[in-house]
């Protein structure tokens, strides 16, 4: 399938999300024009109002209040070239949930987009999705190199075995691996006259465009940062901590329109990240803390 250049139109679900607007923004700069879905009408004149004055005209949101429901992109994949599927439900499980609590709306939500691209999306040629470095990690012993090879099939198998007792990591891990699974399951059995690019990333850090109206409404990441940094003292064992894998998020963005705009990306999932990094690695450019 060939690439999708600019000034195609592409969607971008959940659009007022962390990484989204990130998505969106860098599409506009590139030439693209954009269509976003959001849950509601101020989500999407927040938006309208960001972009309208570097990129006027350009930017335009539909309404999707529930990512959940069969059919809910339907009108929304109508008209455009290309989709970068963000939306997805990222929180932790408590001890008490199933996994499945966290596992059906991931794939359910992947498919929903999948099918309604490939149903009512007459023009689309490309769907980029948004997954995580959590559907690769599955553990070694020793240094381990991971590559797009790699799946991340134990927590899946933990999942399934042990039920509510699985640790809140695997919980979400495994919802993540199976959403990835989807995309691909959905192009062997579907054919649909798209092709597809997945994006796997780390810990998403970065600045904040979109529009959040407390501290309680932040990204994960970022809720994380947050709490690590203003909500604790930071000692020297908090400070050595380590962190894991990260990305800023204007790198993911930029990885998402590279998925689009290049032709030799499909059928890729890219494994993208910055390295590790530690609380003082952050305390470093955060002076002021």
């Amino acid at each position: 399938m060939p690439a999708v250049p600019p000034p195609a139109k592409v969607l971008v679900t959940g659009a007022s999300g962390f990484l989204a607007a990130h998505v969106v923004k860098a599409l506009l700069a590139r030439g693209y024009t954009v269509r976003g879905t959001v849950r509601s009408h101020a989500k999407g004149e927040y938006l309208a109002k960001l972009f309208e004055k570097d990129y006027p005209g350009a930017f335009e949101f539909v309404i999707v209040r529930d990512i959940a429901q069969p059919g809910a992109f339907d009108e929304a994949v109508i008209g455009v070239d290309a989709v970068a599927h963000t939306a997805s439900p990222v929180e932790w499980a408590s001890p008490e949930d199933p996994p499945e609590k966290l596992i059906k709306p991931a794939v359910e939500g992947t498919l929903f987009a999948l099918r309604s691209a490939a149903t009512r999306g007459t023009n689309v040629k490309r769907v980029v999705v948004t997954a995580s470095y959590a559907s690769i990690l599955e553990p070694h012993d020793g240094p381990y190199e991971y590559s797009e090879e790699d799946w991340n099939d134990f927590s899946v198998k933990e999942a399934e075995t042990r039920g509510k007792a699985t640790t809140a990591v695997h919980k979400y891990r495994a919802s993540k691996t199976l959403a990835e699974r989807a995309v691909w399951n959905f192009l062997t059995t579907d054919k649909p006259a798209f092709d597809a690019v997945t994006i796997n990333p780390p810990f998403i850090y970065g600045p904040i465009i979109h529009d959040i109206g407390s501290i309680e409404q932040l990204n994960l990441s970022t809720m994380q940062l947050w709490q690590q940094f203003v909500r604790t003292d930071l000692t020297p064992e908090v400070t050595s901590t380590y962190l894991g894998n990260h990305i800023d998020v204007r790198d993911v963005a930029e990885a998402h329109v590279d998925a689009i705009a290049r032709e030799d990306l499909a059928g890729r999932r890219l494994v993208i990240g910055c390295g590790p990094i530690a609380p003082q690695d952050i305390c470093e450019f955060s002076p002021s803390r």
